[in-house]
């Protein structure tokens, strides 16, 4: 696959940062009166003894941060640096959709995190379409929401369990549904955004809850922003062939910054097992499949072959004892994509963001002739021979395509009026193949006498 295709990048203010992002630090997001008393919110722990440190703050061993803590730290290599933050109470968000009183003939839609529940009124009242709403509402596969009548021609939704966040959209062709929030849902995603204001120094998110519905609202967090998410659930129905439990609907939303993992118990932590033996290697330099983790027995009994084909096609991922080592295996992404794929991504878009801001400020000027652009050419280039060093793209893929200060007659792509007159964006554009990794191998052959 292109890496062109993967990724889509412009120099902006928005994306220059301070300092170089770390691809190696965790974060342990742990629920509201996890932590001790007197923690210091949020808190990072560094050295060579990060459980101790822990309990020297006043964790317990017993507690769920503090497991997954020492879960990382018995790997090799391991993070030498782990966040933690407790979140904020979290509240039930409370929507209302109102029924304009012209209540014309048609469609009356309600859309919740992409699902539709559609009414079709026919000379109807507002009161029948609005009770014809919250009868469809309760049907929803997958959706912890509950529909309930305010008044006349108004309904509420109200989320079943605080934190627990949606997307919620009402669509009629004449205008006769309007939405408005009664109460804000305070969730996992507010807190993550509330701790990047303080830190965003960190990388990789793992929580203690192990509820589908906080999984869910961290995977939709992570989508949009330069992050990913290790999930772990014990949920007996990603085993089936089950189409509603959480692994299933994260592959419905094609989440691609999610690994998520199958164990079987919610006390022990897989998930950051995982996470501590890869966050310290190079982007690019290892895939998440066929790693052998320390600490954390596999599944007891043994995943069945029909459970462990279940996990696969919902693009999950699991652990077995392989020649008696335990193996996490598939290293993908409910959306079908490979974690270190993601990584190795990110790992070139932070990077080639700041080597050009970088450039911009070490320079007086860059000028806008051809000299200019091949400074940024190299630049790109230069970054991205980086990027096949450390086993990301191939180098003999690398391409930074020509481009032009004027049009010469040739056909080669060129700088408009417009970007001149505007000083850009100079249209910068690159291709490259992703390395890969072989996580299969099949083998025949014949034995001849």
């Amino acid at each position: 696959m292109p890496l062109s295709d993967l990724i889509t990048t412009s120099i902006t203010l928005d994306t220059v940062r301070t300092a170089r992002a770390g691809f190696g630090i965790p974060l342990i997001l742990v629920a509201q009166g996890e932590a001790p008393a007197g923690f210091t919110n949020p808190t990072t722990y560094v050295g060579n003894d990060i459980p101790g440190d822990m309990v020297n703050d006043g964790w317990t061993t017993s507690d769920r941060a503090h497991v997954m803590a020492t879960a990382m730290v018995t790997q090799e290599p391991r993070p030498r640096s782990v966040v933690v933050y407790e979140r904020a109470t979290p509240t039930a968000g409370v929507w209302q959709v109102d029924v304009d009183a012209a209540a014309d003939d048609g469609d009356y839609t309600i859309t919740i995190d992409g699902v539709d529940f559609t009414h079709a009124a026919s000379s109807e009242t507002a009161t029948e379409i609005k009770d014809a709403l919250v009868l469809l509402i309760p049907g929803a596969s997958g959706l912890d929401i509950t529909a309930a009548t305010v008044d006349t021609d108004s309904l509420s939704l109200t989320a079943d369990n605080a934190g627990q966040t949606f997307t919620i959209t009402v669509t009629n062709a004449n205008s006769n549904l309007t939405l408005s929030v009664t109460t804000p849902s305070v969730g996992a995603d507010s807190d993550l955004v509330a701790l990047q204001d303080i830190d965003d120094s960190w990388y990789c998110i793992l929580e203690t809850t192990r509820l589908d519905y906080n999984i869910k609202t961290i995977a939709t967090y992570a989508e949009t922003r330069t992050k990913i998410f290790i999930a772990q659930s014990s949920d007996a129905d990603v085993l089936t062939s089950a189409t509603d439990d959480v692994l299933s609907i994260l592959q419905d939303l094609q989440r691609l910054r999610t690994g998520f993992v199958y164990h079987d118990s919610d006390a022990e932590a897989r998930d950051t097992s995982w996470a501590g033996k890869m966050l310290p290697q190079d982007p690019g330099s290892a895939t998440w499949a066929w790693q052998v983790v320390s600490g954390v027995p596999v599944p007891d009994p043994a995943l069945t072959s029909a459970q462990i084909a279940n996990i696969k096609a919902k693009n999950g991922n699991w652990c077995e004892d392989i020649a008696g080592r335990s193996t996490v295996l598939n290293g993908r992404t409910p959306g079908a994509n490979f974690l270190d794929i993601v990584r190795g991504r990110d790992w070139i878009v932070v990077n080639l963001n700041l080597d050009i801001a970088e450039a911009l400020q070490s320079a007086d000027k860059i000028p806008m002739t051809q000299e200019g652009i091949e400074i940024l050419r190299g630049i790109v280039e230069a970054r991205l021979l980086l990027a096949a060093g450390q086993g990301i793209v191939t180098r003999e893929s690398i391409v930074v395509d020509e481009l032009l200060i004027d049009d010469d007659g040739s056909g080669a792509p060129f700088v408009s009026d417009t970007v001149k007159a505007n000083r850009g964006p100079l249209p910068i554009t690159f291709r490259a193949t992703v390395q890969g990794a072989v996580h299969e191998v099949a083998i025949s052959g014949t034995l001849s006498i």
